[in-house]
Parts: C-alpha cells; sequence; structure tokens
C-alpha cells in the first residue's frame, strides 16, 4: 500500500468514526444527523477522488505525490478543492467540505451554497460585462442588513473663498445644498431558475460552475442593470441634444462634456458611458478624406478615451434613436452608489421540487440583494448629464 492510500485510508476512517460518534449519540439532533450524513458522503467521496488523481498521474507519467501536493501553490490548490466540492455538490446534491465551526449542513434536498470561486466568477463576469457592476466606475457600499438608508448630500460647487481684509468681519455663505439621498430597504433579486438533467450533472467532466455562474451573472446583468440605469437617467439632468434623432456624433459627446460642471470632470471616477453599438458607431465616422476621425488612445486599464475621458460599456443604456434619452453620459461616477448587502448572493438547488425529481432534472437559481442609487440634488448641478436624442 503506498503512502497516499495509507493517508486516504486513514482519513476515511477518521470521517466515519465522526458520522458515527454523531448518529450514535442519543441526544443527537438533526444537524448532528445531517453533519453525519455528510461526513459520510465525505469519506465516500475520498475514494472517488484518489482514483482520479492516479487516472492523471498515469496519464502524465508522474507520481500520484506530485498530483496530491507539491506540483501547485497553495492558491490553486484552494482553487482546485473548492471547484471539486462545487462539482460533488452540483451532481450528488453533496458537499466535500469540512463543516467544523458550523452550525447547519448544507441539506442534500437542497441548500443554499456558494463557494468563493463562484461568487468570484460571477463578479468578474458582471464587471467585464457592465461598467456599473465595476467598483474602479462606481461607489461599492456594502451593508450588514438591507434596510431602508439615507445618504447625506453636500453640494457647495458655486461658491468660493474670499479675501477679507484684517479686522473685518466674513460674511455668511451658507452651503449651497445640503440634502439626502433614500436609498430604500433592499430588495433580493432572483435569476430564475436554471433547469438541467441529473444525467449531465453526473457525466459531465466540464467545469459546470464556470457555466451557471456566467448564466447567473448574465441574466443578473439585464435584469439589475436595467433597473440600475432607470434610476440613473431619473436623478441626473439632460445636459444635450443630438444633432441628429438616428445617431451620435462626435460634436454631441463634446456638447455634452462641455454641459458637465468642470469640478465633476477631474476626479478619478470621471467616466463616458455608453453601450457597445453607440461606441462602434462613433468609431466608424469618417472625415472628408475617408480616414476615421477618432483614433482613440487608451488609458492606464485599457479603456477607450474619447476627448481624454475614459469611455465604460454600460449595456443597459438605450441605442440611438429619435427621442432616445440616455444614450451616452459622462460625469462623476461616483455619485452612482450600488449598495449589496454583504454575503447575500447565494445558490439554490432544487431537487424535490413539483416537475422536477419525477423528470429526473435539477434546477438552480441565484439570490442577490442589491440596489442603486446617484448622490445628486435637482437643487444643484448634476454631477452626471446625459444626451438626449433629437426629435427627428
Amino acid at each position: 500500500m503506498t503512502n497516499e492510500e495509507i493517508l486516504l485510508a486513514s482519513k476515511r476512517e477518521s470521517l466515519l468514526s465522526e458520522a458515527r460518534a454523531l448518529a450514535e449519540n442519543p441526544n443527537a439532533t438533526k444537524q448532528d444527523l445531517k453533519l453525519a450524513d455528510v461526513k459520510i458522503a465525505q469519506a465516500s467521496s475520498l475514494k472517488t477522488r484518489y482514483e482520479r488523481q492516479v487516472r492523471l498521474a498515469d496519464a502524465m507519467g508522474v507520481p500520484v505525490s506530485e498530483i496530491t501536493k507539491g506540483i501547485v501553490s497553495e492558491e490553486q490548490r484552494e482553487e482546485s478543492e473548492n471547484s471539486f466540492n462545487l462539482r460533488n455538490y452540483l451532481a450528488l446534491g453533496k458537499e466535500a467540505r469540512t463543516y467544523s465551526a458550523m452550525n447547519i449542513a448544507t441539506d442534500s434536498n437542497g441548500g443554499f451554497f456558494v463557494p468563493a470561486t463562484f461568487f468570484q466568477k460571477v463578479t468578474f463576469a458582471l464587471k467585464q460585462a457592465d461598467g456599473l457592476w465595476s467598483d474602479d466606475v462606481v461607489t461599492l457600499y456594502q451593508d450588514g442588513h438591507g434596510n431602508a438608508l439615507t445618504c447625506p448630500l453636500l453640494d457647495d460647487t458655486g461658491t468660493a473663498a474670499v479675501v477679507v481684509s484684517e479686522n473685518v468681519l466674513s460674511n455668511e455663505a451658507e452651503i449651497a445644498t445640503i440634502d439626502r439621498l433614500l436609498l430604500p430597504k433592499i430588495p433580493t433579486w432572483r435569476s430564475q431558475k436554471l433547469i438541467t438533467s441529473m444525467e449531465l450533472l453526473q457525466d459531465a467532466a466540464f467545469p459546470l460552475e464556470s457555466l451557471i455562474a456566467t448564466a447567473v451573472a448574465g441574466r443578473f446583468q439585464r435584469g439589475i442593470s436595467a433597473a440600475n440605469v432607470a434610476t440613473l437617467i431619473s436623478s441626473t439632468t439632460s445636459g444635450a441634444t443630438s444633432m441628429s434623432g438616428s445617431t451620435v456624433g462626435l460634436d454631441d459627446t463634446l456638447n455634452l462634456l462641455q454641459s458637465v460642471d468642470p469640478i465633476y470632470l477631474n476626479q478619478p471616477k470621471t467616466f463616458f458611458g455608453m453601450n457597445f453599438s453607440t461606441m462602434m458607431g462613433l468609431l466608424k465616422i469618417k472625415g472628408t478624406d475617408g480616414r476615421y476621425v477618432w483614433n482613440p488612445r487608451t488609458d492606464a486599464n485599457g479603456r477607450l478615451l474619447l476627448h481624454n475621458v475614459p469611455v465604460v460599456l454600460m449595456p443597459s443604456l438605450p441605442n440611438a434613436a429619435l427621442n432616445a434619452v440616455g444614450t451616452v453620459c459622462v460625469g462623476d461616477f461616483s455619485r452612482c452608489i450600488r449598495r449589496v448587502v454583504k454575503d447575500s448572493m447565494k445558490i439554490q438547488r432544487y431537487e424535490q421540487a413539483p416537475n422536477l425529481a419525477e423528470n429526473g432534472l435539477v434546477a438552480y437559481e441565484g439570490f442577490l440583494r442589491t440596489s442603486f442609487g446617484v448622490l445628486a440634488s435637482t437643487s444643484s448641478s448634476s454631477p452626471i448629464k446625459f444626451l438626449t436624442q433629437a426629435a427627428s
């Protein structure tokens, strides 16, 4: 017996002993019995996992010990462990992780699960798809609760310091705007159910968590971002009207930029926002000589620069059309507050629900508590301005 097999047998026996101790305890609670089931599942999965490692080692022509340790970093090993845990859960409804210091184990008939890798995949996909999800663009506020919240708003852009002669009292100059932004109770957004067959979950060799994460991220982006854009437009003001109702021109973006108070154009999070179609339309504009007019440079993050301001893609902004509102936005997006209840992103597994179990199907649904607001007052200059398309 190899050292790896001895270690495997020792781990399995330890898990089974812990499970027996929990199950045979006359005072065991329902949660203790669930935890015992999980430990039995973990013991069973160790053998399957070791057999996979042996096959991989044979294919690579290396000892099993190099697969189980030594050839990957701690970070890579943790990533691999998380991926294995999630795949095991997706396929069997059971997790392979240890539940020490936890009161409740995940129920095999359904329960919330969200390994760190899954959360990272969803949030990464959202940030790549939409600037309003990026912490580099807007202000992220992670809250411990979802109750209503009041944010103070101060705007004093119209008052300047003055020289006062010696022994002369200063005049009063009240702050121009003291207002507040009321963020209502945070709702729970659901991705709606993603349904797949048990056979696919059991037989798939590819990383199912990546597919599910991408699907959940796409649904969150399309639903939540549309609501965020509606809030953005309703909370800010129009800065310019396009010369043509059906297109956006470079002069239109320049006029829009000119409408914003300069104090909001010299901020770390000052951006142009537009969707991909609008950006491509601007890139295709040619001069009388047939050459493209906008030959953009990029900033340190690879974003295209328009009039020396970085461009951020926001897919939920509308395409250019007659009377369309908000085809392009520009200003200080740090005034946009994306509020999230900490640790609220969850995935629910449905296995015993009607029309699923009897048909050999499993469903997954994403949950996220988030809301959006803009620190802007109607009585002061808007920190973000948007373009309105002409009526003809």
